[in-house]
This record gives C-alpha cells, structure tokens and sequence, in this order.
C-alpha cells in the first residue's frame, strides 16, 4: 500500500508524533494500518473507531497529557495511484459532455454511469482515463477531450433541455470525427498489461472492433439493445437473459457477467427530516408514454394525491393526464434530491422490459419507496413489503400507495446502500475486470 501525507501545510507526515489538536488528513489509511504505525496506547488514554456510511474512517482519541479531545479524519477517498490497479480507459456518449450536475445531460443515463464509474475507480487509486467531448470534467486522472465543443455543438447543441440529447451513430458529425480519432487516442495510453477499456453507449461503429487488439474492450451496463463487445456487463439478469436468446452472444456469455447499476452515496443518501409538503407521487427519468405515466397519473387521481414529474422527453403528453399532474422540468441534483426524499413513493411503472433505470435506486438510496411493475429489474430490486410494491393489476396498484406509507424509510436505504452505492459495487467491477485481464492475457481454461 502506498501512504502519502496531503501538500497542506502543517500536516503531519506518518509516523509523526500529534501535537496540539485540529485535523489531519491521510490517505488510503485502513484502521489496521493506524494500529500498526502509531502507538495508540501510549498516545491515548482512550481512542475509537468509526466509519459511517461514506469511505471515510474516522479517529477519536483522548491525548494522555492534556486529555483533549483529538479529531483525526482519515480521509480514504484522496487518489493514491497504484500501479499493481487495473487502469480504466472509458469512452464516453459524443451526444452528451460528461459532467455531475448539467441540467442539459441530468437525465441521461449514459452520461451518469460514465461519470460515476469514473469516480468509482479514481477515489480508489487507479488510474482513469477519460476519453470524451470538450468540457467534460469527470474524476479521472486524464481527461482527453478529443472531440471539441463545436462540433458536439454543431451536432446535438439545437435542442431544448425539456426535449434532451438521444442522438446516436455516424449521422451526426460528433460520431464521424470521433471514428477516426478514438483509436488512437487509445492507442497512445493503453500499454496493454493491467488495462480494460469501458464502452457505456453501444456499437455506433464497427470500428470498434479494433479496440480489442489494445486491451480487453468492455461493454458496461448493458440495458441497450445491441450489444457487441467482447466483454459484456448487464446491469440485471432480466436484461441479460433477454438478449441472451440472440446468437450473437453465444460466446460472450461464459466471459460476461451481471453487474447493477450504481449510485452516488455522497448525493443519494438518507435524511430523517419532517416532510411539511402534502403527499405526492414522483415519477423521474425520461418523459415517455411507456414508461407507465398515464397509469401513474390515474393511481395518483384516485388516491387524491399530486403526480409530480421530472424529466426530458415528449412533454407534450403531460397536457393529457389531469390537473393533478405537475411538470416540474429538468431540475437539478439538489432539487432531484429534495424531491425524491419528500415524495411518498416513486412511480416505476415502466412497461416494456426495463434494464435498470437509475431512477428508482436513486429513490431507494434516499429511503423512498418504489411501486413498479412486476416484470424486469424490479423482480430483482423490489422485494413487497420492505422497500415497495410490484403491481400488475389495478388491485394491486390501489393497495400500493397505502402500503408504502407504513414501510421502513432507514431500512430501505440501508438495504439499497449495501446494493447501489459506489463503495459496494466497485468490488463487483474490481473483481470482473481483475478476472477478464486474466482471460485476455491467458485464455477461458486457467487455473489459479
């Protein structure tokens, strides 16, 4: 393990004795790792651990002479690269800028999984690199805007926010240049021994079918028709096994795996607050009809409650659900927040096969209630009586709304951390890529 000091002044370099009180900043420190360079029964007359909910570690002593409270944050989450880590090389979508909290992309599902995977292997010391639109900021240790502003602007930049940015392939510009240039870009940074690189969109070219050549090429959380690398991730067994039944993945799939979809912690996270708001139901992501938003409107109207909606999409529809259905826009992260933590459940009644939908682990990340239907991920998310309710007759839809009322917010947000959060998911993703660069470098049938 690599232990540095932070460049503040005044800090404490490891190993050196504390004086005075105030904090110090470590990084990667584990508490194993502080038992074994300080000698805390001499410098404490009592001391305690606590990690909560974040990566962080906290330190709590008592100093023997002055017997002053001392606060010592040991703070995990600094980037301390370490070269025996796998190395992340990721593309982003050319039809959206990658970044947390841009009104114009909020929306987007692929642009929050890049982001987020980003921040996932970076605070945990590896290298990322990050390939994508000009004005793009994800964590990353590299950020290789190789396709600028203008064109992206050029390409996708005359839509409204309300309508979004779902435009994909070589028919817009933004695609075209980047088919000629993403190749060797990779080329120049890929030294091809402890390196995967990450697809999060779909095959928008057959070139990329070279990109193997560099490094194990991996298609991640996969909930898109179309999947083509050699690598796949699903984000649910329901997604998987549907597009397991095409021929194409007949090879793919003893090298794949299910993977969920993953959250941010340090956003969506539970908060014991008083909601002084009426009741109302929520329904958040892309403003389509299948995604269930007249059954959610009707659900809402008889139990005299307020169907509030957010999102990007064909908004047009709306006008058709009632007076009781308000249009809130594409709204930010903190007000995205504030909503899902006020509202008396989030509506997930998506009616073709959905893959994931981030949404409703946002909402359950929160201690919000789901109520979606019972088919795709929500046989794998929602368990009935614990964190929602699945629905499939108008019996059952009735029921939900009073039900969700009386479950556990704490305990639907414990359970969705252990699940969602960043923190628990990057083991998963740590251990497939760990296991895939052995696949690539040494074939299916190795033994360990």
């Amino acid at each position: 393990m690599l232990i540095f000091t932070c460049a503040s002044g005044n800090h404490h370099v490891h190993g050196d004795e504390f004086e005075g009180d105030g904090e110090f900043y470590y990084k990667n420190l584990e508490e194993e790792d502080i038992r074994k360079f300080w000698k805390l029964e001499d410098q404490f007359s009592d001391f305690r651990f606590e990690k909560p909910r974040s990566v962080d570690l906290f330190f709590y002593g008592i100093k023997s002479k002055a017997q002053k409270i001392t606060k010592v944050n040991i703070m995990n989450k600094v980037n301390i690269m370490n070269k025996e880590k796998v190395r992340i090389h990721i593309y982003s979508p050319l039809n959206t800028i990658c970044t947390n909290n841009d009104r114009r992309f909020i929306s987007c599902p692929y642009t929050t999984k890049v982001y987020n995977i980003c921040k996932m292997f970076h605070e945990r010391g590896h290298e990322v690199f990050h390939y994508g639109v000009e004005g793009s900021n994800p964590p990353c240790s590299e950020n290789i805007e190789y396709v600028p502003y203008s064109i992206w602007e050029k390409s996708h930049g005359d839509k409204s926010i309300e309508r979004g940015f779902e435009q994909t392939g070589l028919s817009f510009e933004s695609y075209r240049y980047a088919e000629s240039r993403l190749f060797g870009e990779l080329e120049k940074r890929v030294d091809g021994t402890r390196d995967v690189i990450l697809n999060s969109i779909g095959w928008w070219t057959n070139e990329l079918g070279e990109i193997n050549k560099l490094a194990p090429h991996i298609e991640y959380g996969i909930g898109h028709q179309g999947a083509q690398a050699p690598y796949q991730v699903f984000e649910s067994y329901a997604f998987q096994n549907n597009q397991y039944k095409y021929p194409k993945h007949m090879n793919k799939k003893w090298v794949g795996a299910v993977i969920s979809g993953f959250i941010d912690e340090d956003f969506f996270n539970y908060e014991d607050t008083e909601v002084t708001e009426e009741p109302y139901l929520l329904c958040l992501g892309r403003v389509i009809a299948n995604k269930g938003l007249s059954l959610a409107a009707q659900i809402a109207k008889r139990n005299n409650m307020k169907l509030k909606v957010a999102g990007h999409g064909n908004i047009d529809l709306l006008d058709k659900l009632g007076d009781h259905v308000e249009y809130l826009g594409v709204i930010d992260l903190p007000e995205k927040i504030k909503q899902m933590r006020g509202a008396t459940a989030l509506m997930a009644l998506t009616e073709y096969l959905e893959p994931f939908a981030n949404s409703h682990a946002e909402a359950l990340m929160c201690g919000t209630p789901v109520i979606g239907t019972d088919w795709g991920v929500y046989t794998e998310t929602i368990t009935n009586g614990l964190n929602g309710y699945r629905v499939r007759t108008w019996e059952d839809a009735m029921a939900s709304v009073p039900s969700v009322m009386e479950l556990d917010r704490k305990k639907i947000a414990e359970d969705a951390y252990n699940r969602f959060s960043l923190e628990k998911v990057y083991h998963k993703f740590n251990k497939y890529f760990e296991s895939t660069i052995d696949v690539y470098n040494n074939g299916w049938y190795t033994d360990k």
